[in-house]
Parts: C-alpha cells; sequence; structure tokens
C-alpha cells in the first residue's frame, strides 16, 4: 500500500514501517536515519524500554534497526549470523525483519594506538601536568582518550546510518 507523505510530496510506502530503537549515545543517529528514511517509509524511534513494551505487538512488516548494543546481544546473538562492512568501523547484522548497526574497533579506521600515536604529546603533556599539579596523569589521560574514542565512535554512527539510508538498506532488504 502506497500512502501519501506528509508534505505531500513523495509517496510513502506504509506496508513497510521502521522501528529504530536506540540507546543514549546513539539518539542522533537514530534521528537522522529516521528523517532520512521518512522519504519513503513510515518511521519511528524508540528507546529500549519502549521498545521492550511494545515488541509483543511487532509484525512482518516492521524492520527493526537495533543501534543499541544491549538489544543487539540478545536479539542478534546466533553465533552463526556474521557480520558484513557499512564502512569501515561499522558493521551489521541482519536476521528476519532485524537488522542491528555495530560498532568494530578492530575494523575502525582510528584505532586507539593510531590516537596515541598522533596525540602522543597532548597525553604526554596532560600527565606531566598533571603530576606537577597533583592530579592523577593517567586519570586525565583516560579521560582523553576516552573523549577522543567516544567522538571517533559517533561519528562512525553518523557515517553508517548515511550510508544505510542512502545505499545499503535496499540491498539489505533485497536479500
Amino acid at each position: 500500500m502506497i500512502g501519501n507523505h506528509p508534505s505531500g510530496n513523495a509517496p510513502i510506502n506504509t506496508n513497510v514501517k521502521f522501528v529504530i530503537v536506540y540507546e543514549k549515545f546513539t539518539k542522533p543517529a537514530a534521528v537522522s536515519l529516521s528523517n532520512q528514511l521518512s522519504n519513503k517509509f513510515e518511521c519511528t524511534i524508540w528507546d529500549k524500554r519502549h521498545y521492550l513494551a511494545n515488541e509483543a505487538g511487532l509484525n512482518n512488516k516492521n524492520r527493526i534497526i537495533l543501534l543499541n548494543e544491549d538489544l543487539i546481544n540478545e536479539n542478534l546473538a546466533n553465533p552463526s549470523l556474521h557480520s558484513d562492512q557499512i564502512v569501515p568501523g561499522m558493521d551489521y547484522k541482519r536476521e528476519g525483519n532485524m537488522i542491528g548497526v555495530v560498532y568494530n574497533e578492530v575494523k575502525s579506521p582510528k584505532k586507539l594506538s593510531d590516537i596515541l600515536k598522533e596525540n602522543w604529546g597532548k597525553y604526554a603533556a596532560a600527565i606531566i601536568g598533571s603530576s606537577v599539579l597533583g592530579i592523577p596523569g593517567a586519570a586525565i589521560t583516560a579521560w582523553l582518550l576516552t573523549s577522543q574514542k567516544k567522538k571517533i565512535k559517533f561519528k562512525l554512527y553518523m557515517d553508517a546510518v548515511d550510508v544505510l539510508a542512502k545505499s545499503k538498506l535496499q540491498d539489505i532488504l533485497n536479500g
């Protein structure tokens, strides 16, 4: 069944509804993916709590895209499922009408060792400076590394949902 898009411009395929499930960290990526898909499909985003409360009411017309690592580990745990790359550092797993988008640190274009090589001076200065001030340098360095790693992971999620929406999703749905 094809309906009209709320803007009146393009038809929406109402036979397929995408439910994008996010965690706090991935909510911006979920919103971006929803916005990109909403031109062609009926789409909604849910957090884990909302998904679990409504899971029993979902059917085969619903396509579930998980951007929530806990739910991916629970729902796509079959060891025979293999991951395919969306972009370097981001993979997807698929089973039935469910797709899980997962961060793959091993395949990430920027690894922790690369971050250390590129920014060793900043981290050395943090350790030396903090020891002069009497603050544990390891704590500050760990915070800086974690912050940098989160930025990389966030960008990879955003890149992955862009590629997913623009090209990969149709291929995935078609098998």
